[in-house]
């Protein structure tokens, strides 16, 4: 699995084909490309995602820190930017709501692959 803007290279050249998209619309890049939902009845989405975790017992002063570095990071207006002009958007997900996110994404994910055949 990739992200569109991910996949882009490989697509443009041919070498491989999207079969659908973890969204609730197709995408205006790729229009072409049906929805999972579309493809399979099953509905699901799924964006890409990325996130920075720290080792359990992390002193709270060091993971603070470090959340206000990367929140500032995520929000800065040239963070924003690039990643918008290359299709990606961004939202920031703190601590204990991020590991809930996480949590709840891999069972969902693991939920509609096995709905679909692809897992068991």
């Amino acid at each position: 699995m990739a992200s569109l803007p991910e996949a882009a290279a490989l697509m443009d050249a041919g070498l491989v084909r999207p079969l659908a998209v973890f969204a609730e619309t197709r995408q205006a890049g790729a229009p072409a490309v049906p929805t999972f939902a579309e493809a399979t009845g099953h509905a699901f989405t799924l964006g890409t995602w990325r996130g920075v975790v720290a080792p359990k017992g992390l002193p709270a002063a060091v993971a603070d820190s470090l959340t206000r570095a990367v929140e500032a990071a995520v929000r800065h207006p040239d963070t924003l930017s690039f990643l918008r002009a290359r299709g990606y958007d961004a939202r920031w997900v703190p601590g204990a709501d991020f590991a809930a996110f996480m949590r709840e994404s891999d069972a969902t994910l693991a939920e509609s692959l096995r709905a679909v055949g692809l897992a068991r």
